[in-house]
């Protein structure tokens, strides 16, 4: 089970190659075959016409490839407020506050979702995919407007200043109060506009520009632990370090500390005992943490930022061609971020050699005169004409 969704259900918020025609038949089953955004974030619209199977996204710095990221995110947990909690925290978008209790309190940024940061009722934020008829509604509802949602009040009415994000999706609705209000956790939602007919969770993992830590491999590495796409993973490893690694295993309890919890460990051919897989350095838990999301047979969607991280550029096809394989074999849909010129000439050449799924790049970028934000889709064979000619894509 992907991680994020794992983590929502534990707090209760969620109840060789094929031919071309083959592989677009595949496409049409990937969780998100297009995208449009309006109103998030720093996104005012975009139109995404065509994602495939694996797709690299590039622009420049600042254009909105994380946001678009986290739109992906918000979309595919249909809403969750935890995802949404979690992007305001990641971006550190919160501000330290006292309650009515004179005790400090965390206050989200939570205008920030919203283009502009000032949220109104003609603002309200649309992630859709829309050959699919699936589309997310964000917006501001007042007290008012939940009680004709069907909100009813155990305690009590809330504040006439409580302000209420509700996410909507069809004819379901979850609400995440903007400011606190001690009445909130006692709502309770008539089960027609909640998860009755909510659609269900896309299973996805996210994996961010830092370096992964131990808990996350660990997570991942359950998964696999007892598949064939374990043995995948080690030797990818060692086809990328020029070293033999034997096998990787998680050690420890989860349930100690930080410092003393599961570690993944690996076995090198040259050694007498296992080493842990982040003294290989940063890179190796980078390297090993793509591969795992990719290879988890439960996980639908996979959306790493900055791809080429930890990377070496000498090992960006090797790299490409294993994920490819994975996502593949898995079914999975990967798109990931980046700014580097070598990771898209690995992923244009392995694509090339990797015909039994789509790949392509999308580039994020603006028009000259509106300024508007704009995508332009490289299929792969005009990808790889474009890196053998030193095209600028990104």
């Amino acid at each position: 089970m992907a991680t994020e969704t794992l983590e929502r259900k534990r707090e209760g918020e969620v109840d060789d190659a094929e031919s071309l025609d083959e592989s677009e038949a595949a496409v049409g089953s990937i969780p998100i075959p297009n995208l449009h955004i309006k109103g998030f974030r720093g996104i005012d619209e975009l139109d995404i016409p065509k994602l495939t199977q694996v797709t690299l996204i590039a622009g420049k710095n600042g254009i909105g490839k994380t946001t678009l990221l986290e739109a992906m995110r918000v979309f595919a947990s249909r809403g969750s407020g935890s995802v949404l909690t979690g992007i305001l925290r990641d971006r550190r978008e919160m501000d330290l506050a006292v309650d009515e209790e004179g005790d400090p309190t965390i206050i989200l940024d939570w205008e920030s979702l919203f283009y502009g940061r000032s949220p109104s009722e003609a603002d309200d934020i649309t992630i859709a995919v829309r050959d699919r008829d699936e589309a997310l509604s964000i917006s501001i509802a007042t007290p008012q407007e939940l009680e004709t949602d069907g909100v009813e009040f155990v305690l009590g009415p809330l504040s006439p200043d409580t302000v209420v994000l509700r996410t909507g999706m069809q004819k379901a609705r979850r609400y995440v109060p903007m400011i606190p209000d001690r009445n909130y956790r006692s709502l309770r939602r008539r089960r027609e506009f909640f998860e009755k007919n909510y659609p269900p969770e896309i299973q996805f993992e996210t994996i961010g520009p830092d370096v992964l830590g131990d808990d996350q491999i660990a997570r991942m590495w359950d998964d696999i632990a007892l598949s064939d796409e374990l043995n995948n993973v080690v030797a990818s490893l060692t086809e990328m370090y020029g070293r033999r690694i034997n096998g990787i295993a998680m050690t420890g309890n989860e349930r100690r500390s930080r410092q003393l919890g599961r570690r993944a460990m690996v076995r090198l051919t040259e050694g007498s005992r296992p080493v842990p897989l982040k003294s290989l350095g940063d890179g190796a838990m980078r390297i090993t943490g793509n591969i795992m999301a990719v290879s988890r047979g439960d996980t639908d969607l996979v959306l790493v930022d900055e791809i080429e991280n930890g990377v070496h550029h000498f090992i960006q096809k090797s790299f490409w061609n294993t994920l490819i394989d994975a996502a593949s074999r898995n079914r999975t849909q990967l798109i990931a971020t980046t700014h580097s010129w070598d990771c898209i000439k690995g992923f244009a050449s392995a694509a090339l050699d990797n015909r039994a799924i789509e790949c392509s790049l999308v580039r994020i970028g603006t028009t000259r005169i509106t300024k508007k934000l704009r995508a332009v889709e490289y299929p792969i064979d005009k990808l790889t004409a474009a890196t053998r000619h030193g095209i600028e894509v990104r």
